[in-house]
Formats: structure tokens, sequence, C-alpha cells
């Protein structure tokens, strides 16, 4: 279980989290959140960043429905179950790149 260590609105209707004692990822994958029995189902959020070294996790979400709702609700101390990370990551390397996003998908390549 992971403990929220902030969690605010950073623009209309999206909010940052981070998460300590969370799983490591890279940009490019995503966790799944527990939130609870209600909604049931898991939440897939992307990873916008991490911090392996401090065990700390940050998420940029959009709230669209009940959960995303709920996660925004949250704060700082509790706690929540995170699986992952899934999906494909890419690697930071210098240089210069093209990033193609739209919508709350842009969060791993900020």
């Amino acid at each position: 279980m992971a403990v929220i260590a902030e969690n605010r609105q950073i623009a209309n209707g999206i909010y940052r989290m981070r998460l300590h004692d969370a799983p490591s990822g890279l940009p490019g994958q995503f966790v799944m959140l527990r939130l609870g029995l209600d909604p049931f189902l898991n939440r897939p959020i992307s990873i916008y960043d991490c911090e392996p070294e401090e065990r700390a996790l940050t998420l940029v979400y959009q709230t669209v429905g009940k959960g995303t709702e709920m996660m925004a609700a949250m704060l700082p101390g509790q706690r929540l179950d995170v699986f992952g990370p899934f999906g494909k990551g890419f690697p930071l390397q210098p240089g210069a790149a093209t990033l193609i996003g739209g919508g709350i998908g842009v969060a791993p390549l900020l």
C-alpha cells in the first residue's frame, strides 16, 4: 500500500498525486489504483514521474467519473493499493525528440 504525500489540483479538473512506498516505473507506463469496493474496478493512471531512490511516484489525472472524483478528495496520509507498473515505458535520454500526446495522455510526456 502506498501513502499519499500530496494530492492537489494543478488545473481545472486536473490533479497531481505524489505517492510514497510506491512501485517504481518509467514514463509511458501506468499503474492501477484500487480505491475500495465501490467503484469495484481499479483505475489506470499514467506515471508522470518516478523517483525510485525515494520510492516515490507522481501521477497526474483528470476527474472524469466517480473513481477519479474519489481520488481528488483523498488527503495526504491516506493509503491506497497500487499495482504495476504496466505497459512499455520509454527511457529518458538527452537530445532532440518528437513527442505526440493528447488530453490527459500527455502526463508522461511532461
